[in-house]
Parts: C-alpha cells; structure tokens; sequence
C-alpha cells in the first residue's frame, strides 16, 4: 500500500499521540487502583403511571363538503374563514343581490314569453 506524503504525516501523528498516552499517570486517575470505579447510586422505586398520554395534532374529518352556488353573482360578503366551526343556520357567504334579482327578472322574463307563446298555439 503506497500513502501519499499527507497521508504518511497524518499515520505519523497518530502514532505519535498514541505512543505519548501511554504510561503516564495523572493525578486523576492515580487515585484509583485499576478495577475500582466509582459512581453515583440511584434509587429505583416502582410507581403507576397515567393510562393516557396527550400529543398535539390537527383533526380531519372524513366527510367533507364542497358548497358551492348554483347562481352567478359576486361575493358581498364573507363571514367565515376555512377551519372554522359552523353551525346550521350560520351565514357561510352573501351574495351581490343586484346579480340574483337580475337572473329571476330574465327567469321570470322567459316564463311570461312561454306562457304567451302557449296562449298563441
């Protein structure tokens, strides 16, 4: 196996760090004979715990239902925002009501043409 020259100084270094550990004592661990360690002692002691356990989390329901209108007409107003809980009954949108009398006026524009074209046949 050929070492480039970094790698032959890098092998040299660890060898020489190694080599320096061994056979010094320090003061630390002079004090203890070799097979003695110590430790701290802790007591362990039985204890019930809970049946529950709290996490955070987002609730999703598997029904969900797309509202939508069946008549053209700009939004007027917007009372609730998505994730919000209603209820029957709640307002969910109004409507521009110009836009609405606007489409029963022609509604009602078609059934008196009808009616007339029936009274003619």
């Amino acid at each position: 196996m050929i070492l480039s020259r970094s790698g032959k100084l890098l092998l040299i270094l660890v060898l020489a760090m190694t080599l320096a550990g061994c056979g010094r004592s320090t003061p630390e661990t002079a004090k203890y004979p070799a097979g003695e360690v110590k430790g701290q002692v802790l007591l362990v002691r039985t204890q019930s715990l809970p049946l529950y356990a709290s996490f955070p989390g987002i609730v999703t329901s598997t029904n969900e239902v797309q509202v939508a209108s069946r008549l053209m007409g700009y939004v007027r107003k917007l009372p609730v925002h998505e994730g919000q809980l209603v209820k029957k009954g709640d307002l969910l949108l109004s409507l521009d009501q110009n836009d609405v009398q606007g489409g029963i006026r022609q509604a009602q524009a078609a059934l008196a043409k009808a009616e007339s074209v029936l009274a003619e046949a």
